[in-house]
Formats: structure tokens, sequence, C-alpha cells
């Protein structure tokens, strides 16, 4: 539920920025969404090409912990969180930037 709240808390900001929030026009709503929907496909496709490369090595050596990095390098979930706002603000930027025009 977080992430299409995310989501959709998103796509209200970039419809803010761009003034649509509340058009019927539903031909610019989604012009200026597109690039927004292309970012965010192309992040779900690399999520799923890395799990495809990342258990590659798994399944070869039978063990889970073949990739895990040493203790000295795990930093814990900050950096996870830090990776997460800085790919919204990229999700959020992208649309910002989008041409409702176009």
């Amino acid at each position: 539920m977080v992430p299409i709240f995310l989501g959709g808390l998103l796509a209200y900001l970039v419809e803010r920025r761009h003034g649509m929030v509340g058009t019927k026009d539903e031909a610019a709503r989604d012009r200026i969404h597109r690039p927004g929907t292309l970012f965010a496909a192309g992040l779900i496709t690399g999520e799923a090409l890395m799990g495809i490369l990342i258990a590659i090595p798994i399944v070869a050596s039978g063990r889970a912990d073949v990739i895990a990095l040493p203790e000295v390098f795990q930093q814990g979930r900050l950096i996870g969180l830090a990776v997460l706002a800085v790919v919204g603000w990229l999700l959020y930027r992208t649309g910002a930037r989008a041409n409702p025009n176009a």
C-alpha cells in the first residue's frame, strides 16, 4: 500500500506543478504522466533483471550469502531510505519537467 500511496502522491505533485489538479482534460493529464510512467516502468524492469542476475550466483553456489557484503559495509536501513528518497525525487523531477503541451 505504501508504494501505491507514494506513487499517487508523486502524481498529484506533478499535476499540481503543471496546474492540472482537478482538470477534466484526460489527454493533457496522460501527456504529463507519460514520462513518469515510462521512468517507473524502467525501474520495475531493472529490478526484475537485477533479481535474475542476483539469483544466478546464489543458485550456482547453493548458498544464499554468496553475494552478501562484509559486516563493515552493511550500513543498515538509512542508506536504503536515502536511495528511496533519491529515486522518488528523480521520478518527481522527470514528471515535473515534462512539457504538457507537447
